[in-house]
């Protein structure tokens, strides 16, 4: 459902976003993009966390998500019980901007990421760098009623329908679509904090 509407002219530039928002050739587990989520009780401004994919990828941390499916569009989840829906976790890449940055859609958010090798001083007592792959969530928003979204120009193209936070909880999305647009030009121009 989420990628139905993507352009006929930008489904390469999606399917290469997704196929280069791996690692060593598998898809990135999906709990460790959760371990990037702020819990419901945080304040969404302290959102931007890091990850080091290299070791989260396979470990203990993130076990739960290495029994992850892949639906027909593209989207990656995971279930930690299968008795409990609110354990369920998905997030499907929209496109990958000029830079390593990506725009994933999780469970009515947009978030924007970098990913990218850096060197990594694990043991400052032994001074020897690692390069390896980090995630870093950069910023995110609360998407109701989305539908569809990609990168087109520098730009986040979302196609929602429009949302009344007002009616009951089943009629919130109305029949009416809206397109947003969002440059994003702050967020990628800003270089990542670990390179200076």
């Amino acid at each position: 459902m989420i990628c139905s509407g993507v352009l006929a002219n930008e489904s390469k530039f999606l399917v290469d976003a997704q196929n280069d928002f791996t690692y060593k050739g598998k898809v990135i587990n999906p709990k460790c993009v959760q371990l990037l989520q702020p819990s419901l009780s945080e304040n969404t401004a302290i959102i931007t966390r890091s990850i080091v994919i290299d070791t989260c990828q396979n470990s203990n941390l993130a076990f739960e998500g290495l029994n992850y499916s892949v639906n027909s569009n593209g989207g990656v989840e995971y279930i930690e019980d299968n008795n409990d829906p609110h354990t369920r976790f998905s997030y499907q890449v929209l496109g990958k901007f000029s830079t390593n940055v990506y725009a994933l859609y999780h469970l009515g958010t947009v978030g924007i990421y970098r990913y990218e090798k850096e060197s990594v001083l694990f043991d400052f007592s032994t001074n020897e760098r690692q390069p390896v792959q980090v995630l870093t969530k950069l910023s995110e928003s609360f998407m109701p009623c989305f539908k569809v979204g990609h990168i087109a120009g520098g730009y986040l193209k979302i196609t929602k329908s429009k949302w009344d936070s007002n009616a009951p909880k089943t009629s919130q999305c109305l029949d009416s679509d809206e397109v947003l647009s969002f440059n994003l030009s702050d967020v990628l121009n800003k270089p990542s904090e670990s390179s200076n």
